[in-house]
C-alpha cells in the first residue's frame, strides 16, 4: 500500500483498500452545505442560537459541523452534525477541571447534563421539522445530533 491507503476487511471478507484522506464528491459536499444550512435555519427558528462551524473559534449555543471525510469501513460517507456548547462560564471551567484530573467536578457533571439535555431537545426539535436524526456515534461527537437527512422540500 502506498501512503495515505489503509485496508479493511468488508462484511463478505473481502480485502478493500482505500484512500484515507478521500473527500466526498462535489455533489455530496453541496448537499452537506444545503443540509447544514436547513439545520441552522429550523434550530434558529425554534429560538435557539445556532451557528456553522467554519473556524475553531468559540460558540455558544447549537453548533453544527460540516464532514466531508470518507471513511469506507464505516460506511461514512460525509455528514451535518450539531452539539450544544454551554457559556465559556460553564464551559470553560468544565474544560479546565477535566484538564487538571479533576472529572469529578461539579461543573464537569452540570456541563454533561446541559450538552444531553440540548442534543435530546434539538433530536424532538429536528424530527418535528422532518429531519431525520439520532443521536451521532463514537467518542469524537459525545452528546452530538447526527443529522441524516431534511425535510422534503416542494
Amino acid at each position: 500500500m502506498s501512503t495515505g491507503e489503509s485496508s479493511f476487511y468488508d462484511e463478505h471478507g473481502n480485502y478493500v483498500v482505500y484512500d484515507e484522506h478521500e473527500k466526498v464528491s462535489l455533489a455530496r459536499e453541496q448537499e452537506i452545505r444545503e443540509l447544514s444550512e436547513r439545520v441552522r435555519a429550523c434550530l434558529t427558528a425554534a429560538g435557539l442560537s445556532a451557528t456553522i462551524r467554519r473556524d475553531y473559534g468559540s460558540i455558544i449555543g447549537a453548533d453544527i459541523t460540516m464532514e466531508f471525510d470518507v471513511d469506507r469501513p464505516r460506511d461514512f460517507f460525509g455528514g451535518v452534525f450539531a452539539s450544544w456548547h454551554a457559556s465559556d462560564e460553564v464551559s470553560l471551567v468544565a474544560a479546565y477541571a477535566v484538564g487538571e484530573g479533576r472529572p469529578e467536578d461539579p461543573m464537569v457533571t452540570h456541563n454533561g447534563a446541559i450538552a444531553q439535555a440540548m442534543c435530546d431537545a434539538m433530536i424532538a426539535i429536528m424530527a418535528s421539522a422532518g429531519f431525520t436524526v439520532k443521536e451521532a456515534e463514537g467518542e469524537y461527537l459525545p452528546m452530538a445530533v447526527a443529522v441524516l437527512s431534511g425535510p422534503q422540500t416542494s
